[in-house]
């Protein structure tokens, strides 16, 4: 039995040296899983078709299109804005004031290092283009104000009065010149399906991947097998795209 086995997954003699499970037709299974966990599974959950750099990049587009000049990242208002909404959370509310306390989202603000403070809202939102046209309806004023610079943006996922939602919290304002960031950082981000999972996911099936052709490659070779031989040259090109897409994983996850 542990032979069979061996023999589904490893080059051996039964399987005249080539591993069954790296065939072009269990490749293509990989490769439809992966594109499921990429690009079909998010689409089901709140929020998950929008992520703060769509966000940033929406943001400072309405600006460029009215002239006005770039906003940063400012992890100071990224932290803020984080509060706010963990708040709601906490307090069962969804606006600028909690109702319980009485307090608003400047309670959580250091007003010493900002001006021109403003929150803008949003719940449940799914599409990119429905999104940005909200944007641009209703807080198009506060973006293209030229009197902020910074930006700070969170998203966050819980239980609102018994409903699982996603709440998304941009703070602008104009802050002092030590404090801007002049780049976008995601380390925030959040979604209803985390996408820490997925990279996850990819890496594993990868990492397997990539465990199959080495063996594969290295069995055909140390055997000589001429015949296999084909078959692992083809497979030779794969391990080094797979190795390469490995590392830009492990990288990715660790930023």
């Amino acid at each position: 039995m542990f032979t069979k086995f061996k023999s589904i997954f490893f080059p051996t003699k039964e399987n005249k040296y080539h591993s069954p499970i790296l065939s072009y037709k269990v490749l293509l299974i990989f490769i439809v899983f992966l594109s499921f966990i990429n690009l079909a599974l998010p689409s089901f959950a709140y929020g998950s078709g929008i992520n703060n750099s769509q966000i940033f990049i929406s943001l400072n587009k309405i600006r460029q299109d009215n002239n006005e000049s770039t906003l940063y990242m400012n992890q100071n208002l990224d932290l803020y804005a984080k509060n706010i909404v963990n708040n709601m959370f906490q307090y069962q509310y969804f606006g600028r004031i909690n109702p319980v306390k009485g307090t608003s989202f400047y309670s959580f603000v250091n007003m010493n290092k900002f001006s021109n403070m403003n929150l803008i809202l949003f719940k449940n939102y799914v599409s990119q283009s429905s999104f940005s046209n909200t944007l641009i309806q209703n807080y198009k004023n506060i973006i293209t104000s030229p009197n902020i610079n910074d930006i700070g943006i969170y998203e966050g996922n819980g239980v609102l009065n018994g409903n699982n939602v996603n709440i998304i919290a941009i703070l602008t304002a104009k802050g002092v010149p030590s404090n801007i960031i002049p780049l976008f950082s995601n380390n925030n981000q959040s979604s209803f399906i985390n996408y820490k999972i997925i990279e996850y996911t990819d890496l594993f099936v990868l990492l397997f991947i990539t465990l199959l052709l080495i063996t594969d490659v290295i069995v055909t070779y140390y055997y000589k097998i001429e015949r296999e031989k084909m078959i692992s040259n083809m497979h030779l090109p794969l391990l080094f795209v797979s190795i390469i897409v490995v590392f830009v994983l492990i990288i990715g996850i660790s930023l």
